[in-house]
């Protein structure tokens, strides 16, 4: 994976779109082998914009764009390739399948699976893991007194914070590093992109509610908040569980029950299928996030080193994976612990 030595063209702004759109159509397919086949050109699509463009003096813009890229290809390598979407996947209340529906009904159904990528709405939500759902309300309360002073005052923020990252020469193109400073300033410097990541999402998920809310495709009450409560992040693993998004959740787990409990053959349950389970999903996010790690910098993938993901991400596995053996290990004494450090 690299272009090194050509010049990178501009992406598209139409490829995230162009993706999405390869996936619904992918999922109107009655054939296994023929939604097989639409991954071929979503991988592909997603390949070059990584490899071969860029967002001109937008650093930040060009991580988004391979972040979401590849969160659509692990997305359609779940729901095209890994799992027949027709036997897995009901919308609530739904009590036939749309397989043998015309086109444009297994269209808006495909539509409506892509856009709730938590599976809100769907057998497989994760009620659990995400914020409690809205109060039943009319469409426009929801829309005008609900989503669109949240998403102004998101906007604000991130457009704040991203002033501020774009003063900093360590967020540039260029030698320059956040590390050059002293620990204050870095972990000042750390925030601020924490923080405009944050509210970044927050916006677009709160315009796509706006968007899916007044076609008439959800209801407003099917659209829980992006982001879970900081009352709930009393742990790191009830952190990532249940106040960061769950937008990958599905994708990370799928691939670990397949190699598990198929592949390996390993007990559900067992501490050693719950471990390689774990260890899978978090090789899965952090190749995405190493692949957008190179689209930014564009060098260095095999580099597990140079950009700090690899390192970051282990680390979180390796504290997790521990926490996981002193709780087993605490349960086969007899010790029960506290009700509130779990998650």
């Amino acid at each position: 994976m690299s272009a090194k030595g050509q010049e990178l063209a501009t992406t598209p702004w139409f490829i995230t779109p162009l993706l999405y759109v390869l996936l619904v159509l992918g999922l109107t397919f009655q054939s296994t082998t023929s939604r097989a086949s639409f991954f071929i050109p979503i991988l592909s699509i997603a390949y070059w914009t990584v490899s071969y463009t860029t967002v001109p003096d937008k650093p930040l813009s060009t991580y988004f764009q391979a972040i979401s890229a590849w969160e659509t290809v692990f997305q359609a390598l779940d729901y095209l390739v890994l799992t027949d979407p027709y036997a897995e996947f009901r919308l609530v209340g739904q009590t036939e399948s749309p397989l043998q529906k015309p086109f444009l009904a297994r269209l808006v159904w495909g539509l409506r699976l892509v856009a709730a990528p938590r599976g809100v709405g769907w057998n497989h939500e994760p009620k659990k893991f995400l914020p409690p759902h809205p109060e039943p309300q009319s469409r426009f309360s929801f829309i005008f007194r609900r989503q669109i002073p949240s998403a102004l005052i998101s906007f604000v923020i991130f457009d704040a914070a991203y002033l501020a990252l774009r003063s900093h020469p360590g967020f540039l193109p260029g030698p320059s590093s956040i590390a050059d400073v002293g620990p204050f300033m870095r972990f000042v410097n750390v925030l601020i992109f924490a923080t405009s990541a944050y509210y970044f999402l927050d916006l677009q998920y709160r315009l796509f509610s706006i968007a899916m809310t007044a076609s008439g495709m959800y209801r407003p009450d099917e659209w829980p908040d992006f982001l879970g409560s900081w009352s709930e992040a009393y742990t790191v693993r009830r952190f990532w569980d249940r106040t960061w998004y769950q937008k990958m959740r599905r994708w990370r787990t799928v691939p670990g029950d397949l190699i598990a409990q198929r592949w390996i053959g390993l007990k559900v349950g067992s501490r050693g299928c719950e471990y390689t389970k774990l260890f899978v999903g978090f090789c899965m996010n952090a190749l995405m996030h190493q692949i957008a790690d190179y689209a930014l910098r564009q060098r260095g993938f095999w580099d597990f080193t140079s950009g700090g993901v690899w390192c970051f991400l282990w680390c979180r596995w390796v504290r997790l994976w521990l926490r996981m053996w002193l709780l087993r290990w605490g349960g086969d004494l007899g010790y029960e612990g506290q009700k509130r450090g779990g998650g």
